[in-house]
């Protein structure tokens, strides 16, 4: 969520949404859902998961979501990278009600997801590359580095970036226009 031209909230701003630690806007909550073009069922959704951290959130939906399986170019490489991720986070926080719920609603609900949490594989959540299907523009190969604050450790900022001069920063420039032209702040469109 954070990104050059965001006027109204900064970097530290999306941080703390993300982390749970001050409540969202129906505005800000709301441009995000417009730029993915989320339908009903996804935007309530994306309101029912504020407040909670996004790695949890973002990994609930992926397996949620009929859209996300649709939106990563390689989902079950994505997929099984969050089960990977969460895993790594139960170990660091076994006694998580959260957590323990999560798992087991995932567990519950997607096979794959049962699968995979059974073999036990473990994810740093440090850097990676996501390749993405986006509706309007088509593919983003975005780089993504997670920051870690070394005086809380449990307080994440997750930056994305595009290469300089690649077909994706190319492709978010056509998206902010396309947000422009719908009445979106050009922020919310990863430019």
């Amino acid at each position: 969520m954070t990104g050059r031209g965001c006027h109204r909230c900064g970097p530290l701003h999306y941080a703390r949404l993300e982390q749970g630690r001050m409540q969202a806007s129906a505005p800000v909550l709301d441009t995000p859902a417009r730029v993915l073009l989320l339908g009903d069922n996804e935007r309530g959704h994306l309101f029912q998961l504020a407040g909670r951290p996004v790695t949890r959130g973002r990994q609930k939906v992926r397996f949620t979501e009929p859209a996300m399986r649709t939106l990563y170019a390689d989902w079950e490489a994505a997929a099984q990278s969050c089960v990977a991720q969460l895993r790594m986070e139960a170990a660091r926080c076994p006694e998580d009600p959260r957590l323990a719920e999560l798992v087991g609603e995932l567990s519950t609900r997607d096979a794959q997801f049962a699968k995979w949490w059974a073999e036990h594989r473990l994810a740093a959540r440090t850097v990676g590359t996501e390749t993405l299907d986006h509706p309007v523009v088509g593919e983003l190969v975005l780089e993504w580095d997670m920051l870690t604050a070394h005086t809380d450790p449990d307080q994440h900022l997750t930056v994305w970036t595009a290469a300089p001069g690649s077909p994706t920063q190319e492709r978010l420039r056509i998206l902010a226009s396309w947000a422009a032209e719908q009445k979106l702040p050009a922020s919310s469109s990863l430019a």
